[in-house]
């Protein structure tokens, strides 16, 4: 008995748990190589999507929110001199005063915020977020 008959019915075990199947680890021919990569392409870069349109630094505000669109990934900020629209997206980092980790679901209506936001043409985007 050879050692690969040993390994193979626990391989064949691995691979049905997995799904795995045994076919697919033999090499791909070069049409179905280039279909996966042309499926599997990175989207353009933000500069390349918009050009002309740089991100730059807007500053930081204070504020309540007076509205989230959780849908939508935007919420509203009342100054004492005016409201913003804010864009909150996945990558925003938001925190409490607990130094904890949040999402945009934990922003509510009447909360006092930090903003630290960065404006790309007439939006504002929240880079980062402090729930006091």
């Amino acid at each position: 008995m050879s050692r690969f008959s040993i390994a193979l019915p626990p391989l064949l075990i691995a691979a049905v748990s997995f799904g795995v199947s045994i076919a697919s680890a033999s090499p791909r021919p070069e049409s179905a190589r280039a279909e996966l990569a042309a499926t599997t392409a990175t989207p353009a870069s933000e500069e390349n999507a918009t050009p002309g349109v740089r991100a730059r630094y807007a500053g930081v505000i204070d504020g309540v929110v007076a509205a989230v669109d959780y849908r939508s990934g935007t919420m509203s900020v009342q100054m004492p001199n005016h409201r913003i629209d804010i864009v909150v997206l996945p990558s925003t980092t938001i925190q409490s005063s607990t130094n904890t980790f949040h999402t945009i679901a934990d922003i509510v209506k009447g909360q006092r915020v930090q903003v630290f936001m960065s404006q790309r043409g007439n939006s504002y985007v929240a880079e980062i977020i402090h729930l006091r």
